[in-house]
């Protein structure tokens, strides 16, 4: 994996286990309420490289039987392959559905285009503050971990 992808997925890692932040993430957690905010975040930061994008997952649950947008996380392409970012870091297709259908239980869990006001009204919230704090969070966590990737050569 690519240094830059590595220190994103090491910056991702503190940001949800820093204290902290739970202060201005929506909803008390990264992966259930924060997860629009730290996908906006991470548009800033990943390089255009990758071909970022958000996307949401989008299936039926125990509780509303229309598909609907349940999570948001970031697709980008390294070589030919499409990886996932979510709070639990850089992840595969095939695993990050697998997680969807395991930890958020949901039916039929597929990907789709991002559409803010499908999010919205599902309760997936990012404000422009939320963003900007998590996205200086992240920016500052990666240039640590370069600084002290250097400090060990």
């Amino acid at each position: 994996m690519d240094k830059s992808l590595e220190q994103i997925n090491l910056a991702i890692a503190s940001l949800v286990n820093h204290n902290e932040s739970y202060s201005w993430v929506p909803g008390g957690t990264w992966s259930a309420g924060g997860c629009g905010v730290l996908s906006m975040a991470l548009l800033d930061i990943i390089h255009d490289v990758y071909h970022p994008r958000p996307v949401v997952i989008q299936g039926k649950s125990h509780h509303n039987s229309e598909v609907a947008p349940q999570h948001v996380c970031i697709q980008i392409k390294v070589d030919v392959e499409e990886l996932f970012i979510d709070a639990d870091g850089i992840q595969t297709k095939d695993r990050l559905l697998t997680k969807m259908v395991t930890l958020e239980r949901l039916i039929s869990p597929s990907i789709a285009f991002y559409d803010n006001d499908a999010c919205v009204q599902q309760g997936i919230t990012a404000t422009p503050e939320q963003i900007e704090k998590t996205g200086l969070y992240l920016r500052n966590e990666c240039l640590n971990i370069q600084r002290n990737s250097h400090d060990r050569q």
